[in-house]
């Protein structure tokens, strides 16, 4: 009985590992959610179906029927990229969806598939695919169909995100690499835990609670953050870093990492993004714009100053 034990909690181990490696598409959910200093996006596909929803200054949502079976989605800016299978003709279907002007573009890559736990992410410039032969190398395709770059690691890839404002990063042996044009370069200092999810243009946040700080190509300091360990959602408004945990925003002094205030929403969200000198928090069909003078600044216990203060 001990043993069946340990053989269905390694089978579970092994299977939460898969879902976490794939930096914002949860394929058994059949979902994907990001964010950027665009907007957010929440999309859900089943099938050749796919519901896309776009928070910006304008609520878009829409639904798209393909010929194909969606394999996998992610989004950037004014773009939705869908990923379909063809296995019949040995090929991948990329349709290019952008919500502001509702037109569907598409183009095929011979030879490229996109199953089990294939890393991708998009930016303006391209969509990148990690190879399905060889995981230690991604592969850039422009939005033209072309390979228009290749980035061989030493090591397999486990993560791929895209930036907050541009960029690309990729993750390999707990190793943070920043991509740039043909090439990239060693973020040096801490491992990374991943997925990653953009905050700032110099930050990034783990699912599993950490926010890393980046200065060039190098993490200049880490600290944790609170987190639901699902998607992680955090953004940039002047010198704080606010992150997402359920129905709670955390603001977070990034020069010291320290945490300083809250915010508790009237509903669970999932997402977070900067809009100008505020934020807007995203979640079961309702959103919210949260100023940080909307904030209840939190005890600090080594601030004599403070000492009876809100513990929030």
């Amino acid at each position: 009985m001990k043993r069946l034990l340990c053989l269905i909690l390694s089978a579970i181990v092994l299977m939460i590992a898969a879902l976490s490696s794939s930096a914002f598409t949860l394929q058994s959910s059949r979902s994907y959610q990001s964010a950027d200093d665009s907007g957010a996006y929440i999309i859900e596909f089943s099938g050749s179906h796919v519901d896309i929803t776009r928070y910006t200054s304008n609520m878009i949502s829409v639904g798209l029927d393909l010929s194909f079976t969606v394999s996998g989605v992610c989004a950037y800016h004014d773009k939705t990229v869908i990923f379909c299978d063809d296995m019949d003709n040995n090929q991948l279907i990329v349709y290019v969806y952008y919500p502001d002007s509702d037109v569907l573009d598409s183009f095929a890559l011979y030879g490229v598939k996109l199953y089990g736990n294939i890393d991708y992410c998009c930016d303006d410039q391209a969509v990148y695919i990690e190879n399905h032969q060889d995981n230690s190398v991604l592969k850039a395709y422009s939005y033209y169909g072309n390979q228009s770059a290749r980035y061989c690691f030493d090591q397999a890839i486990t993560a791929v995100c895209n930036g907050y404002h541009s960029g690309v990063y990729a993750v390999s042996d707990d190793t943070l690499y920043r991509l740039s044009g043909n090439g990239f370069t060693t973020v040096s200092g801490d491992e990374v835990e991943y997925p990653l999810f953009p905050a700032g243009s110099e930050i990034l946040v783990s699912d599993y609670g950490r926010a890393y700080v980046l200065d060039g190509n190098r993490i200049s300091r880490s600290f944790p953050v609170d987190g639901n360990y699902a998607t992680a959602s955090a953004c940039v408004v002047g010198d704080r870093l606010y992150d997402l945990c359920g129905s709670v925003i955390y603001g977070y002094d990034i020069s010291d990492g320290s945490k300083v205030s809250s915010y508790r929403l009237s509903f669970d969200a999932s997402l977070l993004y900067a809009d100008g000198g505020c934020m807007v928090a995203v979640g079961n069909g309702s959103y919210a714009a949260v100023s940080p003078g909307d904030f209840t600044e939190l005890y600090v216990p080594d601030d004599p100053i403070n000492s009876g203060g809100n513990n929030g």
